[in-house]
């Protein structure tokens, strides 16, 4: 499994279809238009648009009431081919939680919503509405912009913005605050750690790696006295006390991964080698730049499901900016028990794709524990109370609370 994390559905449309699907489709229009324009790739005389397994099952509603409307004609026929593209590529995935990217898209109208377009289509086709686009256009805004009980007041507006703008979009709604001052951030190990690193490195003119890839056995140790372990420790639980290779070291390794990932740390000629930019963030006073920018690469682009022996899962880590959010309104909250509030923290669609894993032992708690708090950990953003199970054979969060430092780090503005 790979330390990147990574996955779109590729749906091709030619540009006539495109233009047809944009121009002739009021409702793919509305749903779609802004996003095509945006994240539309070409390749030759073929456009490649990036959607996930939501929008395509949306995109093919869309399409389909647009068909029953039109009259027949140069139009319909296009569409009608555009609609057997998309019922194709849908049938080829066998489900949401199958899906390689396990996106979620948090917009996408629920029953009650379908239920009321159709009854507005209705109205128009019996004449009682003069304008069915403009019709359908306030309904569309009205259910965007209204809470909703099952994202626990956060209508479905908000819900996209968290997960597609979050805190690396010009219209971010997750605000990273990257001022802290250094004695704010100084016990939070993965950035001590990769400080650690980024400095040993920098002192010696580069450190020569392993034929795997790795640190030699003397940067590991170096690395390994200095470095913070909480947050680290919990995946070491079986390991022997003695450090030897990279790989035995977990708090080493993953300062190592996520320097590399983050462009902080290359190698070059069988030598490992600061970059620019981890030079700029190593000056004082960038210990928060440096921070916010770690954060930003671990949980964007790093793949979280590296670090556990979990099933993949990617859409935990894709709706994460929800989780976060959650964890800033609730605060603190049992993990464990009757009163676990874990579901309440996990977006509503991937409650249902954990729950029909096979195994036992994957619950939503042991799932939020692992894939996200546990991380959160090594930012010193979240504190989680642990104890031994019934059996007496591991460890399982019980309670958590968010730290100071999270309020000062993240705020949100919607």
């Amino acid at each position: 499994m790979g330390f990147w994390n990574s996955g779109e559905t590729r749906l091709p449309l030619s540009e006539i279809e495109r233009r047809v699907l944009l121009l002739s489709s009021p409702l793919a229009r509305r749903a779609f238009g802004s996003f095509l324009k945006r994240d539309l790739e070409r390749e030759g005389d073929i456009w490649i648009a990036l959607l996930n397994f939501d929008e395509l099952l949306l995109m093919g509603e869309c399409i389909y009431r647009d068909v029953c409307l039109l009259a027949a004609g140069k139009d319909r026929t296009i569409l009608e081919g555009v609609l057997s593209k998309v019922r194709d590529r849908v049938e080829d995935l066998p489900s949401l939680a199958g899906s390689p990217s396990g996106e979620v898209h948090p917009g996408a109208p629920g029953d009650e919503f379908r239920q009321k377009v159709a009854q507005t289509v209705k109205d128009w086709e019996k004449g009682r509405l003069p304008d069915l686009d403009k019709a359908l256009k306030n309904l569309s805004r009205d259910h965007n912009e209204s809470p909703i009980d099952e994202f626990y007041g956060l209508s479905p507006k908000q819900m996209y913005e968290l997960l597609s703008l979050g805190w690396w979009n010009d219209k971010k709604v997750i605000v990273l605050n990257d001022d802290l001052p250094a004695d704010m951030l100084e016990n939070a190990p993965l950035l001590h750690n990769c400080r650690v690193l980024l400095e040993i490195v920098a002192e010696s003119g580069g450190v020569r790696a392993t034929a795997r890839g790795n640190l030699k056995r003397d940067t590991v140790q170096q690395v390994y006295d200095k470095a913070i372990f909480k947050g680290f420790d919990l995946y070491d639980v079986y390991r022997p006390p003695s450090v030897v290779n990279e790989d035995d070291a977990q708090a080493v390794h993953m300062a190592r991964v996520v320097c590399d990932v983050a462009g902080l740390l290359k190698k070059r000629k069988g030598r490992f080698e600061i970059t620019r930019k981890a030079k700029s963030l190593l000056v004082e006073g960038n210990e928060g730049r440096l921070f916010a920018h770690l954060f930003d690469v671990y949980f964007r682009r790093f793949n979280l499901a590296y670090c556990d022996g979990l099933p993949e899962l990617t859409g935990l880590q894709n709706t994460f900016p929800y989780t976060l959010y959650r964890l800033c309104e609730v605060a603190e909250g049992p993990l464990a028990g009757e009163k676990s509030i874990a579901v309440s923290l996990i977006h509503p669609d991937l409650l249902e794709q954990i729950t029909v894993l096979d195994e036992r032992y994957i619950t939503p708690e042991r799932f939020l524990d692992i894939r996200v708090l546990r991380h959160l950990e090594v930012f010193s953003l979240i504190a989680v109370s642990r104890g031994l199970t019934e059996s007496g054979y591991g460890y399982r969060a019980q309670s958590f609370c968010k730290t100071e430092l999270f309020d000062k780090f993240i705020s949100f503005s919607f």
